[in-house]
């Protein structure tokens, strides 16, 4: 291999589309000599991406000047934003790990492939549905990290000087992003703890990994009611209690998403049965055991003989966990959990599978309103994770403390107001590659559960004040355990979707779970998309009717009035897609 050009840029503002993009994307070819250190070539910047130093075989631009019926003479190196063109170079043979030697000086790592996104189809002229094209080819470029600094000049030699071959390629990496080839959790898992594995790419590996982990677990979960012996119930405070449940039959439990509940039954000494979904208030990885929390109610019949019943050794009833309050982990936003009351248990849950993330996991805020110190449930194992994790912040809302409270607890007075969470939020941050990025609070995933008036006045004044209805998700908790929660229930179950450029139409299931872009690959409509993870924008497809919402918010938001396809569900009875 060879270097045949050294290119740096500025960042600087560009229309694409109608919008002004900020990108260091347009490079200048160096004359002489360029020195690399560990932020990369001498006079470049970046953007966005992380990644120092991006290259891309020279042979790539007569491939793709091939393909396009243009001239490759007319594109100065450069041109594909690389900020070394090397012949030779080919990502179907290098190892993530692998090292290079350019001329005597310079090493470099292979820390993943390019993952393209809507700018290169506006330099290469091209629409929306080439960057999925240029994603699959395989020439995509290679990004790599500095090992090793000094001076490189264009003819210098390149050499593999060190491989790791038990690593995936440059371009197998690429497939498993946009979710053409597949891969194991564990495998995963082993590619993420890489220290050199490219920022961007983790990002996208690191979604897929944990919609991995947190999908339907079949295998272990079962039909029907399934009796459980009541291992350990402990006093969470003067009206809450938590059971701690275990298969009486010894078998294996599902995985499944922080935030859901078990529908469960049991009789109480009078004979009377009583079924009641009650949400789990804790998360490990493999379950050997379940955990609820129940409030005791002034008027309510069962948790009044769940508390005054059920004993140690006890047996109940489930059903497998369902409910589509989940949490998604493959985010990377902060997360804001917002309880009031016994509305912290699916909240709980969901802080113990966020922090379960590790360093990958982005900060975590929780705000508990309460009546006072002798209803607050859970502090001290909310305080214990606050002691471990330093991007974990918690803040305790006492709405009528007591005199005790002031003298012997940490909280603050008063109720909690939209405007008092925005100001809590005003210093929200995410470390990406070593920048502190600002983050807005309506940016953030925000998680509320707790009573109906709560959440109304909280969502409401949230969405007042600029909040994203995408970014907000509700669970209602009242005293009637089986009311119907108006936001579930007026979610759409079914819908029919229509594809009219194709000619193709079926009906959406909300029980399957399917995005529009797994809809249509369904019924054998292969649609242009690229990283599923809303980032590319390759499936941006225009609504000629109807309305799709997103379970979270893509990274880059379409153009009005159109939708990606990869990340969206439909959010009326019928939909037209101009696809």
């Amino acid at each position: 291999m060879q270097l045949i050009a050294v290119c740096v840029g500025k960042t600087r503002e560009i229309e694409i589309a109608g919008a002004t993009v900020q990108t260091a994307y347009l490079k200048s070819t160096l004359a002489g000599p360029c020195f690399i250190g560990p932020g990369g070539p001498a006079g470049n910047e970046t953007a966005v991406h992380p990644d120092t130093v991006y290259a891309i075989a020279e042979e790539h631009y007569a491939y793709w000047a091939t393909r396009l019926g243009g001239n490759s003479s007319q594109w100065r190196y450069g041109y594909f934003a690389e900020n070394l063109t090397i012949s030779g170079l080919a990502e179907q043979e290098l190892h993530v790990g692998d090292e290079l030697l350019i001329g005597s000086d310079v090493r470099l790592i292979v820390t993943g492939p390019r993952i393209p996104c809507f700018k290169v189809a506006w330099r290469m002229q091209q629409p929306q549905s080439f960057v999925q094209e240029f994603a699959a080819s395989g020439r995509t470029g290679v990004y790599f990290a500095v090992v090793q600094p000094g001076t490189v000049v264009a003819g210098d030699q390149v050499r593999i000087v060190h491989q790791e071959k038990t690593n995936p390629t440059v371009f197998d990496i690429g497939a498993v992003a946009r979710g053409e080839l597949d891969i194991s959790g564990q495998e995963l898992e082993r590619l993420l703890s890489l220290p050199y594995l490219s920022k961007t790419a983790a990002l996208l590996l690191g979604g897929i990994y944990y919609r991995l982990q947190d999908r339907a677990d079949l295998a272990r979960s079962w039909e029907g009611w399934r009796d459980f012996l009541v291992s350990e119930v402990r006093e969470e405070c003067t009206d809450v209690k938590s059971f701690v449940l275990s298969p009486a039959d010894g078998g294996p439990l599902p995985r499944f998403p922080a935030g859901q509940f078990v529908p469960v039954r049991f009789h109480s000494a009078a004979g009377q049965e009583f079924v009641r979904p009650w949400s789990l208030s804790t998360y490990v990885r493999e379950p050997t055991s379940f955990r609820i929390s129940v409030k005791r109610e002034d008027h309510g019949a069962a948790s009044a003989a769940l508390h005054g019943e059920i004993r140690t050794g006890s047996v109940l009833q489930l059903r497998p966990p369902g409910g589509e309050f989940r949490l998604d982990r493959s985010r990377v936003m902060p997360l804001v959990l917002v309880g009031a009351g016994i509305g912290i248990t699916p909240l709980l849950a969901m802080a113990h599978a966020h922090l379960d993330r590790g360093s990958r996991a982005p900060p975590l805020r929780l705000i508990y309103c309460v009546r006072n110190g002798s209803t607050h449930a859970f502090r001290g194992e909310i305080e214990a994770l606050l002691r471990k994790r330093t991007d974990f912040q918690a803040r305790f809302l006492y709405s009528r403390p007591t005199t005790e409270d002031h003298q012997s607890l940490q909280f603050e007075a008063g109720r909690l107001t939209a405007e008092r969470l925005i100001a809590a939020l005003d210093d929200l941050a995410i470390e990406f590659a070593g920048k502190t990025i600002q983050v807005p609070w309506y940016e953030a995933d925000m998680y509320l559960c707790g009573p109906p008036s709560f959440l109304e006045e909280i969502t409401a004044g949230l969405l007042e004040r600029g909040g994203r209805p995408e970014r907000l998700r509700t669970e209602r908790f009242s005293p009637d355990a089986l009311a119907p929660d108006p936001q579930r229930s007026s979610r759409l179950q079914q819908a029919h979707v229509v594809f009219c450029r194709s000619g193709k139409e079926t009906d959406w299931l909300a029980t399957e779970g399917q995005t529009l872009l797994e809809l249509a690959r369904s019924i054998g409509l292969e649609l242009p998309s690229s990283c599923r993870s809303g980032y590319c924008q390759t499936c941006q497809c225009r609504i000629l009717e109807g309305t799709a919402r997103y379970e979270f918010t893509p990274l880059c938001a379409p153009a009005a009035g159109h939708v990606l396809l990869c990340c969206a569900r439909p959010a009326s009875p019928v939909l037209v897609l101009d696809a």
